[in-house]
């Protein structure tokens, strides 16, 4: 993706999450499982895991950061296909609380680990 059309700093973060498929009508995706973050940002994250959902999948997601569960609903905007069965999807928040907002901001203001 091209960085200037990124409207937020990312950084590299690692950090254990949970998530679901949040079912639709007449969708025939379901599945829930466990992945790891690669980066995160104010409005997003980048997560790999060992399943491949579409782009526009709405997903739950629980994660913790500096001692706090933190619970999102984001929408897979994108699938990058790694080795041996691994996937990392591009995650765009749909649903987070202003205080978890605010901790992921905070978060990523303080980290030198920008990603370019």
């Amino acid at each position: 993706m091209n960085r200037n059309r990124r409207k937020y700093k990312r950084i590299h973060a690692k950090h254990l999450l949970n998530y679901r498929v949040i079912p639709r009508e007449k969708a025939k995706i379901h599945g829930e499982g466990v992945g790891l973050t690669q980066q995160v940002s104010e409005g997003g994250f980048l997560f790999e895991t060992n399943e491949s959902f579409p782009a526009g999948t709405a997903l739950e997601f629980e994660l913790a950061i500096q001692d706090q569960v933190i619970r999102i609903v984001g929408t897979v905007i994108y699938i990058l296909e790694k080795d041996h069965g691994h996937y990392d999807l591009g995650i765009k928040f749909a649903d987070i609380s202003p205080k978890h907002r605010t901790l992921i901001r905070a978060m990523v203001q303080k980290s030198p680990d920008s990603v370019d």
